[in-house]
């Protein structure tokens, strides 16, 4: 498939297509796919606390990597690696060793963007050496790495280092743009894995962006009955 048609593939997606991706992943991954069954947020990820640290970037991504690993429940380690000459990141097995290259220039992606991308590479680990699950069509293959994230609770994070934005860097100033999908179709995820994995729809209101409220807030109303449903019959 051509750069072009690539992008018109992932601008089409709808509605049908992440439902058709997440029962997809519903039926072969396991029950419980994850440690817990939320959408993650820094807290659970101890970013505030990794980067305030003195580690370097490749120290401070690998200490990210180890925790989502463990919330993959992904017992082999993997070693995650930042280098200059590569655009954005990468998944690799090289001599028995699983490794996650991630682009080290600052100016080429913020670090929510960075963030995004690991996710994006532990995913394809989580699915096709964990779960031995593969596509065969690459854009195929690329949504389905981007819908597992979601489903496998890191929705928030794709939200935030999925926008463009502007890096700074001393002088220089850039915009860059990462990921195959925009910010509707993780929306769009985020709401229907609530509804699939029945996932707390307050948590969520809770932790999503200001701004994104009242759209979660309507569309994850019958989410919201039934939680107050049974909450009464407690």
């Amino acid at each position: 498939m051509s750069e072009r048609g690539f992008t018109e593939y992932f601008n089409s997606i709808d509605k049908i297509k992440i439902k058709d991706c997440l029962n997809f992943l519903r039926s072969n991954l396991p029950k419980k796919p994850t440690k817990n069954n939320y959408q993650l947020t820094n807290d659970q990820l101890q970013l505030l606390k990794i980067f305030t640290l003195r580690d370097n970037l490749q120290g401070r991504l690998q200490k990210v990597a180890d925790l989502i690993r463990i919330h993959l429940e992904i017992n082999e380690p993997i070693k995650i690696l930042t280098l200059d000459n590569i655009e954005a990141g990468k998944f690799e097995i090289i001599d028995n060793l699983n490794c996650i290259f991630i682009n080290a220039n600052p100016v080429t992606q913020t670090i929510e963007q960075k963030i995004a991308i690991l996710i994006h590479e532990m995913s394809h680990y989580h699915l096709i050496s964990k779960h031995k699950i593969i596509k065969d069509r690459k854009e195929e293959n690329e949504l389905l790495t981007e819908i597992n994230a979601i489903y496998c609770g890191f929705g928030f994070f794709l939200l935030r280092g999925y926008k463009e934005n502007n890096t700074h860097f001393g002088d220089h100033k850039t915009k860059s743009k990462v990921g195959y999908i925009n910010q509707w179709t993780i929306k769009e995820t985020i709401i229907q894995t609530a509804y699939l994995r029945k996932q707390n729809p307050h948590w969520i209101l809770k932790n999503i962006n200001i701004l994104d409220k009242p759209y979660f807030y309507f569309k994850l109303r019958e989410l919201r009955l039934e939680y107050k449903k049974n909450a009464n019959k407690v």
